[in-house]
């Protein structure tokens, strides 16, 4: 829900925000090779928020490519 903040703050879109918290630090502590971004082959953990503009929630997790809530 911060990514929706941010992006909304900074003016950038979602995907430009969720680097902060996904790609950026994988890379910074060096684990960019099997997490930090949505590719074949890495870890699937991620999690799916609805914003209807009001109050952005979580609908979903999903932990290593399945759906666990």
């Amino acid at each position: 829900m911060i990514i929706v903040i941010i992006a909304h703050k900074t003016g950038k879109p979602i995907y430009e925000a969720m680097q902060l918290f996904t790609s950026n630090p994988a890379k910074a502590i060096h684990l960019f090779s099997d997490r930090g971004s949505l590719e074949v082959g890495k870890r699937a953990d991620s999690i799916i928020v609805h914003d209807d503009a009001v109050v952005p929630r979580l609908t979903s997790t999903i932990c290593q490519g399945c759906r666990v809530a």
